[in-house]
């Protein structure tokens, strides 16, 4: 499917999942840091990531989770003394 096309009333109906999902999704374990996560998303420009265990989802890990992992703004104003926090 080509994503840049605008597409009809019709077609935006009819899309399905499968459709615009990523087929190979990088995934994370539950013993990833959040550090690690934090980096990953900002590397790569994800927003979230489904957390696996072998075969089996067990989670979704997004933004926000780690937004409210970290202290904030108003206690620790270094961007990177706060990203160090969810390395512990």
């Amino acid at each position: 499917m080509d994503r840049t096309a605008p597409l009809s009333p019709q077609a935006l109906r009819d899309l399905t999942a499968r459709d615009v999902m990523t087929a190979a999704p990088l995934t994370l374990e539950p013993g990833t840091k959040l550090s690690k996560a934090a980096e990953l998303m900002e590397q790569k420009g994800i927003q979230h990531f489904p957390v696996v265990e072998g075969d089996r989802l067990v989670s979704m890990l997004g933004e926000r989770h780690l937004r409210d992992a970290m202290p904030s703004v108003l206690t620790v104003d270094d961007p990177e003394a706060r990203r160090r926090y969810l390395n512990v």
